[in-house]
């Protein structure tokens, strides 16, 4: 089965939308009120925040679609920009996750490995990338000032975002059965399945399974 690059980008141009929540990360006591208000000089405690509240950060989708190429030698490349908000509780009574800023980051570059499951899930590993804040927007504690001190913060938490998008993408995968039901083929099982990068595509192995007393009713729906 052959998968290039330009079925992908076709994929993403058609379910891209910024904005997309992609995951929520609990910063636990890497980073509270308390840590944001020592770095702003007490901005939080003006704005209503009280020292040693939680906050969690958002990973959403940002700017323009992400580009993609493949490559023999490393796998998928795919580059794209991210948004970063940061929200906190601002007092113990309060449930909710208050907006504080959104961090912007770079258009950023990402290599991954793929790999395809037998029941045609891909999962996607990150290995590399390089995150960097550009910009920042929706600030509710005023002026942010200079972004030195948001990248070192955000060359703490990179491991953990890396991390946290291979819990996603690598050990759930991306499920590829909707192809199948879309060509009313979903009577094939695939098995033994392998995928491998050339330059410019993928193919991916795989030994089917007809099932072909399921094939009748596929057929007969389809037409």
């Amino acid at each position: 089965m052959y998968l290039s690059e330009y079925l992908l980008q076709s994929i993403i141009h058609a379910l891209y939308e910024p904005d997309i929540l992609v995951l929520t990360h609990n910063m636990g006591i890497e980073v509270s009120t308390t840590t944001l208000n020592l770095m702003y000089f007490g901005k939080l405690k003006k704005a209503g925040f009280d020292n040693g509240q939680p906050c969690i950060l958002e990973v959403r989708t940002h700017g323009i679609e992400p580009d993609l190429n493949i490559s023999a030698a490393t796998g998928l490349h795919f580059d794209g920009q991210m948004a970063l908000p940061i929200k906190c509780k601002k007092n113990s009574t309060t449930e909710e996750f208050s907006q504080v800023f959104t961090m912007l980051t770079n258009r950023i570059q990402f290599t991954a490995l793929l790999n395809i499951t037998e029941n045609f899930h891909v999962q996607i590993k990150v290995s590399d990338f390089d995150i960097k804040v550009e910009s920042t927007t929706d600030s509710q504690i005023g002026d942010i000032g200079n972004l030195t001190i948001l990248n070192t913060l955000l060359d703490v938490l990179e491991p953990t975002i890396k991390t946290l998008i291979n819990l996603i993408f690598a050990k759930k995968g991306i499920s590829l059965e909707w192809i199948l039901n879309l060509l009313h083929l979903n009577w094939i099982e695939l098995n033994k399945t392998l995928i491998t990068p050339f330059d410019g595509y993928f193919i991916i192995y795989c030994t089917p399974t007809f099932h072909l007393d399921e094939a009748v009713k596929h057929i007969d729906y389809a037409l």
